[in-house]
């Protein structure tokens, strides 16, 4: 017969004549001791027959869109006199492509014998025209500069420049600032950029400008100044 342990649950198979002996039981798992009778034991249940369910139909395919043949073409998309008027021209449009590559050839040539100085554009009119036109007006802007040159007592000399930027045109020009240059004998020796407080510069109008810098070599005594459109 099976006995239950009443604390766990735990199952035990014992002999009838055990029970009726009134033994006490302890349970393997819970280490819980009673007396087990046979009024409160019951016998294991027999298994219950699995029954196999037959599995559901498959659902039935879906049937195949009914599909109209298309239209047989018109005579007019088919014969020989088809309207074809709207097709551009490409033998224009390859002239037009050519022009354009000859023209961008000549200028380029042009522009790299002007750079190294081997054609004169005073000779080629309709060059000089063309150059004349993508290349920006000169600006009206004048710079007036005045530089003091002192040692210090390291030997280290510097300069203190000062100066105005007037307007002399009639419109209004843009200004972002002065570029300064010292030279000598070997060329350049120092280039800085001179803020200015203001962007623009009415006609008339002036703003002034003042730097120091050092560390410039001793036969650099040439000092110009161009405002930065």
């Amino acid at each position: 017969m099976i006995i239950i342990c009443p604390n766990c649950g735990t199952r035990y198979r014992l002999d009838a004549a055990v029970v009726a002996r009134g033994a006490r039981m302890r349970c393997a798992e819970c280490q819980h001791r009673w007396v087990p009778t046979a009024e409160a034991e019951a016998a294991e249940p027999p298994p219950q027959p699995v029954v196999a369910m037959a599995p559901p139909p498959p659902d039935p395919a879906p049937a195949a869109p009914i599909v109209a043949p298309d239209p047989p073409p018109t005579p007019a998309e088919t014969g020989d006199d088809a309207d074809s008027d709207d097709d551009p021209p490409p033998r224009r449009t390859l002239w037009r492509w050519i022009i354009a590559l000859v023209l961008g050839a000549v200028l380029a040539a042009a522009a790299a014998a002007l750079w190294i100085a081997r054609v004169d554009p005073e000779r080629l009119p309709v060059l000089s025209q063309l150059l004349a036109q993508w290349q920006p007006a000169p600006s009206p802007l004048k710079a007036e500069v005045t530089g003091i040159v002192t040692r210090l007592p390291s030997g280290e000399r510097i300069i203190e420049i000062s100066g105005r930027v007037r307007n002399p045109g009639t419109a209004t020009e843009s200004i972002r600032g002065v570029d300064a240059r010292l030279s000598g004998g070997g060329g350049t020796a120092r280039r800085w950029r001179i803020s200015v407080p203001v962007r623009q510069l009415a006609p008339g109008e002036s703003v002034g400008f003042a730097s120091t810098t050092t560390g410039f070599a001793s036969d650099a005594v040439i000092l110009s100044v161009t405002p930065i459109p």
